[in-house]
């Protein structure tokens, strides 16, 4: 063993000291790349997350203004003589509003239009219906 004056033990020490803290800087360092990671990750997320909350916002707003106006034509409709209901119902462009507005009807009345029209029409539209989902015209927000 080689005989160290106190100041080469000491410097010795600093020196390890100073290797130790450089490994934990750089181990820092390393850490705090991955949390900017993550944190640029989490924004993204948070980013599609506020998209996705917007688009289906505006879907549940689309779907409660087709709500409405499905009740307000059934509501109509109702009150329409039969023959006259048969007759706007089939110049109606969509048939997917037809079939929600047969679906949404007092089944009494709907029956009556049915039975009103031509077998192969009411046919189809029997068919669609059974195909088509519904849409719960009965929830309120």
């Amino acid at each position: 063993m080689e005989n160290k004056t106190p100041e080469e033990i000491e410097q010795e020490k600093l020196d390890i000291e100073k290797n130790n803290l450089a490994i934990k800087e750089q181990q820092l360092n390393e850490k705090s790349k991955e949390l900017d990671k993550k944190e640029k990750e989490l924004l993204t997320k948070e980013q599609e997350l506020a998209t996705k909350e917007a688009d289906i916002n505006s879907m549940t707003d689309q779907l409660s203004e087709k709500i409405t106006n499905v009740r307000e034509q059934v509501a109509y409709l109702e009150k329409i003589e039969t023959s006259k209901s048969v007759q706007i119902l089939l110049s109606m462009e969509e048939k997917e509003s037809v079939v929600q507005i047969l679906r949404n009807m007092k089944k009494e009345k709907a029956s009556q239009i049915l039975a009103a029209m031509d077998p192969l029409q009411a046919a189809q539209l029997l068919e669609d219906i059974s195909l088509q989902p519904a849409i719960d015209t009965t929830v309120t927000q």
